[in-house]
Formats: structure tokens, C-alpha cells, sequence
């Protein structure tokens, strides 16, 4: 995506192609700008950190001064990719703008009034030097869109907000800043003249090689004086940062050879991309399978040592029950027999082991009988 994004920016950073573009993007064809009147004004914004040290902040992808009865500047960025942060950057991009001309404005004033001895009139002027009557320059900036598909974000600062359960009246306080949005993807090529055409047809068939090189064949006149910016921005768009082209008997290039030689480099690169993802795929897929199998596997072993563990429990259980039920059964025994033989007195006898003397002598018939 950096290929495009540069390589788009340094062609709208020429004049020709610029006025191009925004007379065929906004005014739909119609030649309302002239190469003559746009000058490149590329402008990066600095944040003042601790003390005395800047640090780069934000600049425009690409920024023409419009001259004429009232200048005004013309403004584009670039985005490749689903940004849904565009209409706060757009709107922070043309504020520092404006900020920067408030500032010339002032560093301009207070030159003036160093070189002429003059002091300010009030503390108003001296804070910013900026008057009643000055007005700065205007600024619009366009977005275009060349990712997939379209731009499905919203176009305002206000889409961004979270406005749910305000109470009434609070909505209509917030300011609203909204942007234009440009898919590549939807620009009318019969609403340019210059190379822009041929890159707009190039990026709606990009995906498709018997379309590209019909168009190709159809427009092949057109193709032959394209100069190296616009072919290396159409190489970015269907995945190739630098076509390879080949040259003709006749002179020129074969476009028709660098576009099948960008489409098999582009089924490659995807082929490539596949192998990857599928290896990832395929580690993840086992990883869950491995884990699901040592779950069961884990369950089953559980379960049998469980078993094993329990019957060895159950049997050490068993034997100490049953010495314990012994040595109970043989204390029963000795007493039945003391006081079979009048030794010792059956109340005694039963208050020994808990019983009464009807249960004693009923259990001790049972346990005589036994033997």
C-alpha cells in the first residue's frame, strides 16, 4: 500500500496531472482549472514539544496553491486502506493550515513593526497580530479512495460521535466538519484527458487479465505515450510497484507483455500468500485437533487411572473395614461367651457395646449359632 500511496502523491504533485484530476474528479469533466494556475505548495505542520524542540507532526499528501482572482488551495490525500479516522485527520490537516497562515500572518506583522520602530495598539494585536480586516486564504481537501471496493467509513466528523441518549437541543450544539471521498474505483475515465484515464481503467481491471489486455489493445495508441510516473502508479495498483517493460521494434514499450508479466507476478505473489495463510491455517487447525484428541485421550487415560486408583483405594478401604468389623465381631464374641458362662452380668454386657438386653441376647443367639 506505500507504493501506491507515494507514487500517486508525486503524480498529483504535477500540475498537469492535478488539474486533471480535480477537473475531471469534481467538475466532471468540465475544464474549470488550468495547468498554469496550480503551484506545489507542500506544507508539513510541527508540534512545539517541551522547550525548545519540535517533532514532525501531520502533512497533506499533496497540496496546490490555485492562483487567481482569489487564490485558494487545493488539497489531496491518499488513503489505500479502510481508514475510518479520515474526517479527523482531514479536519486537523486543514485546521494546522489555517493555523500556519494565522502564524505568517503574524511573524509577517511583527517584522513590519520591528523594521518601522511601531508597537502594537493593543494586547489583542500583540498576541496574534491577526486583524479585523485579514483574511486567509481558503483550503479544500478531496479524499481518493483506491483500496478495494469503496469507502464504506463515514464522511463527517459527526459519524464518529457517540450521540446516543443526549438530551434534546444537545445535538444541534456540536459543529460538524465533513469531507469528500473519492473511490478510484467509481471515477468516470471519459472525465479526463490526461494519463489519469488510462489509470482508472487499469485499477477497474485489475483483476481480471483478459479485461486488462482488451483495454489495453483497444487503447494502445494512448498506452504508447505514457510517461514512467503514470506507468509506475498503474504497476502499484495491480500489485507491481515498477513494471517491467519491454521494448518494441518500432519503438515504444509493450505494455501488453508487462501487464501479463504483473498479472502471473500478481498470481504468484497470491499463490505465495495462500501457502502462508494455509500453513497458519493448517498449525491452528492441528493445534485445536491436537488439543481436542489430548482432551479425549486425556479423559480416557483420566478414567482408567481413576479406575486403577479407586480399586486400589477401594481394596485398602475394604481390608481396614473389615479388620475393624473383626476385631468388633471377635470383642462380641468374648462377651457372649463371659456371659454364656455367667462371668460377666448381660446389663454389663449390653451397656458395653450399646445394646439393650433384649438385643444383646438376640444378637448373642445369632452369633452362637454361627459358630
Amino acid at each position: 500500500m506505500g507504493d501506491i500511496n507515494n507514487f500517486l502523491c508525486e503524480y498529483l504533485s504535477l500540475a498537469r496531472y492535478n488539474a486533471d484530476f480535480w477537473n475531471g474528479t469534481v467538475f466532471h469533466g468540465k475544464r474549470r482549472i488550468k495547468v498554469w494556475q496550480l503551484v506545489r505548495r507542500d506544507r508539513e505542520y510541527y508540534k512545539r514539544q517541551s522547550g525548545m524542540k519540535r517533532s514532525a507532526g501531520v502533512r497533506k499528501d499533496v497540496q496546490m496553491l490555485c492562483k487567481g482572482k482569489r487564490d485558494m488551495i487545493l488539497a489531496v490525500e491518499v488513503a489505500a486502506t479502510q481508514d475510518y479516522s479520515l474526517p479527523v485527520r482531514v479536519m486537523d490537516y486543514d485546521a494546522q493550515e489555517l493555523k500556519r497562515q494565522v502564524k505568517d500572518i503574524g511573524n509577517r506583522r511583527r517584522s513590519e513593526k520591528k523594521n518601522t520602530g511601531q508597537k502594537p495598539q493593543d494586547a489583542a494585536t500583540y498576541i496574534n497580530d491577526l486583524r479585523k480586516e485579514d483574511r486567509l486564504i481558503p483550503i479544500s481537501t478531496i479524499v481518493l479512495y483506491c483500496g478495494e471496493g469503496v469507502y464504506e467509513g463515514g464522511t463527517s466528523v459527526r459519524t464518529l460521535l457517540d450521540t446516543q441518549g443526549l438530551p434534546g437541543g444537545f445535538k444541534e450544539l456540536l459543529q460538524n466538519y465533513r469531507i469528500r471521498i473519492y473511490s478510484l474505483q467509481e471515477l468516470v475515465e471519459e472525465n479526463y484527458e490526461t494519463s489519469f484515464r488510462e489509470i482508472i481503467g487499469v485499477f477497474k481491471r485489475r483483476n481480471s487479465k483478459e479485461e486488462l489486455l482488451t483495454y489495453y489493445k483497444e487503447n494502445k495508441e494512448r498506452f504508447a505515450l505514457l510517461d514512467e510516473i503514470s506507468i509506475d502508479v498503474m504497476g502499484a495498483l495491480i500489485g507491481m510497484s515498477k513494471l517491467k517493460l519491454f521494448p518494441q521494434e518500432r519503438g515504444g514499450v509493450d505494455m501488453c507483455k508487462a501487464f501479463e508479466d504483473a498479472m502471473e507476478e500478481g498470481r504468484e505473489v497470491g499463490r505465495a500468500e495462500g501457502r502462508e495463510e494455509g500453513r497458519k491455517q493448517g498449525r491452528e487447525e492441528g493445534r485445536k485437533q491436537g488439543r481436542e484428541e489430548g482432551r479425549k485421550q486425556g479423559r480416557e487415560e483420566g478414567r482408567k487411572q481413576g479406575r486403577e486408583e479407586g480399586r486400589k483405594q477401594g481394596r485398602e478401604e475394604g481390608r481396614k473395614q473389615g479388620q475393624e468389623q473383626g476385631r468388633k465381631e471377635g470383642s462380641f464374641r468374648v462377651l457372649c461367651f463371659l456371659v454364656e458362662k455367667g462371668k460377666l452380668d448381660l446389663k454389663d454386657a449390653a451397656e458395653e457395646v450399646g445394646m439393650t438386653e433384649e438385643l444383646f441376647l438376640e444378637s448373642m443367639k445369632i452369633a452362637m449359632h454361627a459358630q
